[in-house]
């Protein structure tokens, strides 16, 4: 791969600044309002030679934010999103959150803002909060969580959840 010549092209156009010889990936930034988009690589010797192309359509998809269970023996639990609702068997439990197809960059990290708020009291800050059950009795618990990236205009998404604890009904 590293001795190949990619051509890659959007839409037909040449991408010349990212084809070349062992460019054999690009990474590529769209607008808000982004359109299905094809892309397409060929791999040429010399100026004739087509030795293999492939062509694919992306299509953009809206930002969603997912919560799993971030259990301390078995890690995240990723078989099983926490939807509306979160039964809690045990004392207590960690939720990490997981913003997918939002547009985000290491040098961007800083930018990124997590906020887990249970029953509209002050907010905790962080990709991961731990609940606790209280000592005695059942209940539920509202939990609202808030991501945003201030870099990125109209970036807000919102997760609403209950949990369910102790022998609450």
């Amino acid at each position: 791969p590293a001795n190949l010549d990619y051509v890659w092209s959007k839409n037909g156009t040449v991408l010349g600044n990212l084809s070349g010889v062992g460019r054999n990936s690009i990474s590529l930034l769209d607008s808000i309002f982004s359109k299905p988009v094809v892309i397409k690589v060929e791999i040429v010797r010399g100026e004739e030679e087509l030795l293999a192309d492939t062509s694919i359509i992306l299509t953009p998809t809206s930002p969603t934010l997912a919560v799993y269970e971030n259990n301390p023996l078995y890690g995240f639990m990723f078989h099983r999103e926490v939807g509306e609702g979160y039964t809690l068997e045990g004392k207590e439990v960690t939720f990490t959150a997981f913003p997918f197809f939002a547009p985000s960059t290491k040098r961007q990290a800083p930018n990124l803002s997590y906020k887990w708020s249970a029953n509209n009291n002050a907010a905790e800050a962080g990709g991961s909060v731990t609940y606790r059950a209280p000592e005695e009795g059942g209940g539920r618990a509202s939990i609202r969580l808030d991501f945003n990236n201030d870099k990125v205009i109209m970036l807000n998404l919102i997760k609403n959840f209950l949990i369910k604890f102790g022998n609450e009904n």
